[in-house]
């Protein structure tokens, strides 16, 4: 956590008084230096401040940090409440080489002068850390086509998308773009990155709202943005644009949302580009109160108080909104620990802030707001005040059902929004013609990428069925579309009563039940979604596996280590002692690995199972993690190191005690560690077979 701009620098002006106050007859020993950064993501490479909007960012004379505007914006440059975001970087240089003094991020950091330094070329101006905090929120190819179309189907996919005779110009494609890992594609297309995870949730969103492929009808024309640049904590400043990258700071992802929207302007102002607009955020980080990156108290009243990176992400935000755009974005997956993080991350948890006035916007939109209004003289850009929607924000949330409608496991708690979708076991990649050309591809078709389970594939799926009803409704504003795909929902239950978003996830509504969007409903097309019959408190079962990607999958790991599993299992569960790597502050992908991406379990009888892994990371004290009807968990110790890529049988035969009935959903934790060697727990909801 960052806390030099308050601490750090008050303490050096501290000392320097000491030693400089008149009438002192001695000089006393300097201060001991505070203790280090404990955050790896917090590099003290870069920073984000808040100046005067109608000037250049104040230089550094010394050469120790370079300056840049944050936003760049489009003819004339960014409006005033992008303006005045200035960038700063550390050159590597040192104000006092040849003296000591205190090193917060260690020998490859600036120290406390360097800090000292930028504080004063800003003078007045507001200053904080721009912190790794961003980063996405996750069968082999014989059952990734198999997964592809069971989630399309229970998400409420859709052979092909209906025309009609009456409305020839019917469905108008919305432009939906994925701001994510991969590398801007805006040109067309979905990028493919280092990180297969901004492509997976492209694609899945992809799938959905163009049946047919891009070809008509079709709901939208999906790319992706580069929100999550950055490859290397140990190089923090290094980023690979056209590769992509693994996780980014607060400031990369509102560069890119921003490069979305001019994006999407010099289209529209070209006569070129699509009416409107969807940005998914399958992305988050965790809140850090001391660095007021995400959630500080009074929020909805003062969003000012969140720290210059942060409030740069919120802007970013805003400026999308007021052009018209509807935002979605990941509510989270568990981080383990014995404290889990509970609570939307950021920033879905800025669903309690509404989306700025009419003049508000209209200064955030600029000239832009004459040229939208002439290419599109039937679509509001934005509610008429007097006809404003009842549930206006500047971001949705979702959160993360399975096919049984049931919450993603293990559940995040407090964290579960109004608004559900569908994201176990998501598979989506290029499969069309044209793969080859796909950026990055190579020449070469893509490959399947490791299936995805978190509300990462949720927000996908919300973003795809907007798009779907703005389609066929392009008169309709984002707060509308967004009323109309929650009303449409499948409303989810428990012993017959609604479900309720949980508290702080709802404010500004008294619809706060939860839906779990559908495209065919929201389309009024016949559905083959298999509604839930909460009222019988009888969840449905999961997809079943064909039986012959059964018997592939058994054939292929005939020649893998078998291991077996003891149950009952008395020792804790890992993830119930040490966080996953999404507990960091960092922005990461929602999820940001997947742990297991070949996993499936197949019940031979209610006390025999069978599990085929091939995991995605290595893990040791594994533990295989059953939950039952009422949400209680039981669990069985595997036997043996789970050596990431390499398959792994592992067998519970028949014991005392132990019985699959009643099973509702089953997931795997383990231990692993990170690349400096920190133990870090990994978690992932499996499939199920036979139950």
């Amino acid at each position: 956590m960052s806390r030099f701009v308050s601490s750090r620098i008050g303490l050096s002006l501290v000392v320097l008084g000491a030693v400089l106050a008149p009438g002192v007859a001695c000089i006393p020993e300097p201060e001991p230096c505070p203790p280090a950064e404990d955050d790896p993501g917090c590099t003290g490479h870069r920073w984000i401040a808040i100046v005067n909007p109608s000037a250049d960012c104040p230089a550094d004379s010394l050469g120790i940090w370079t300056e840049d505007k944050l936003f760049k914006g489009g003819v004339g440059g960014p409006p005033p409440a992008l303006a005045r975001y200035c960038v700063y970087e550390w050159t590597g240089a040192r104000v006092n080489p040849s003296v000591k003094q205190c090193l917060p991020y260690g020998s490859n950091g600036p120290g406390d002068d360097e800090i000292s330094r930028l504080k004063t070329v800003l003078g007045a101006g507001e200053l904080a850390e721009d912190c790794i905090d961003t980063a996405p929120l996750g069968y082999e190819q014989d059952v990734a086509e198999w997964a592809r179309k069971s989630l399309n189907r229970r998400a409420g996919g859709v052979d092909a998308l209906p025309t009609s005779a009456m409305e020839p110009t019917l469905p108008r494609p919305a432009r939906l773009v994925a701001v994510d890992t991969s590398p801007d594609a805006f040109s067309g297309g979905i990028a493919l990155g280092q990180s297969r995870h901004g492509d997976t949730v492209a694609h899945v969103a992809r799938d959905l709202a163009c049946p047919g492929g891009e070809a008509a009808p079709c709901a939208a024309h999906v790319t992706t943005a580069l929100g999550l640049p950055r490859t290397d904590l140990a190089n923090p400043l290094n980023t690979s644009p056209t590769q992509g990258g693994f996780f980014g700071t607060e400031g990369d992802l509102a560069q890119a949302i921003e490069r979305s929207v001019l994006d999407w302007r010099d289209k529209v102002t070209a006569g070129q580009g699509e009416a409107r607009l969807v940005l998914n955020l399958s992305v988050g980080w965790e809140d850090d109160p001391e660095r007021n990156n995400c959630a500080p108290e009074k929020l909805a009243e003062d969003p000012e108080s969140l720290a210059p990176p942060a409030r740069a992400v919120l802007d970013a935000m805003r400026y999308a909104a007021c052009h018209g755009a509807l935002l979605f974005a990941a509510a989270g997956n568990d981080t383990g620990g014995p404290k889990p993080s509970s609570g939307l991350v950021c920033p879905a948890r800025w669903e309690v802030i509404a989306t700025p006035d009419a003049a508000t916007c209209d200064a955030f939109v600029g000239a832009f707001v004459a040229t939208y209004a002439e290419r599109f003289p039937s679509f509001p850009r934005r509610p008429a005040a007097a006809d404003q929607a009842p549930y206006d924000r500047v971001v949705y949330a979702v959160g993360g059902v399975d096919q049984g409608d049931e919450p993603l496991v293990p559940r995040r708690p407090l964290a579960r929004p109004r608004i559900a979708a569908l994201g176990l076991l998501a598979s989506a990649w290029d499969l069309s013609a044209n793969a080859v050309v796909t950026p990055n591809a190579n020449g070469h078709p893509p490959t399947p990428p490791p299936l995805l389970t978190g509300t990462s594939v949720s927000t996908a799926v919300a973003s795809a069925v907007a798009a779907g009803m703005w389609a066929y409704n392009p008169t309709r504003t984002a707060p509308e579309i967004l009323d109309a795909i929650y009303q449409s929902g499948v409303v989810l239950q428990q012993n017959g009563t609604s479900i309720r978003a949980d508290p702080d996830t709802c404010v500004g509504t008294n619809f706060c039940n939860v839906h779990r969007l559908s495209l065919c409903r929201t389309l009024g097309v016949p559905c083959d979604d298999a509604a839930p019959v909460g009222a019988q408190n009888d969840p449905l079962p999961n997809a079943t596996i064909p039986k012959p990607l059964l018997d592939t999958l058994a054939t292929e790991f005939t020649t893998a280590t078998v291991a077996s599993a003891t149950f009952p299992d008395t020792a804790p569960i890992p993830s119930s002692q040490y966080t996953t790597v999404a507990a960091s502050p960092w922005t990461f992908p929602q999820p940001n690995w997947p742990a297991c991406p070949a996993c499936v379990l197949a019940v031979r009888s209610a006390n025999d199972v069978v599990l085929y892994a091939r995991p995605g990371v290595t893990m040791t004290d594994l533990a295989l993690v059953l939950v039952d009807r009422q949400g209680g968990i039981r669990s069985a110790r595997v036997a043996a190191t789970a050596q990431s890529q390499d398959a792994l049988q592992i067998e519970i035969t028949p014991q005392t005690g132990f019985s699959m009935a009643g099973t509702r959903s089953v997931w795997l934790s383990g231990k692993a560690r990170t690349q400096t060697g920190s133990p870090v727990s990994v978690v992932q909801q499996i499939a199920v077979t036979g139950l």
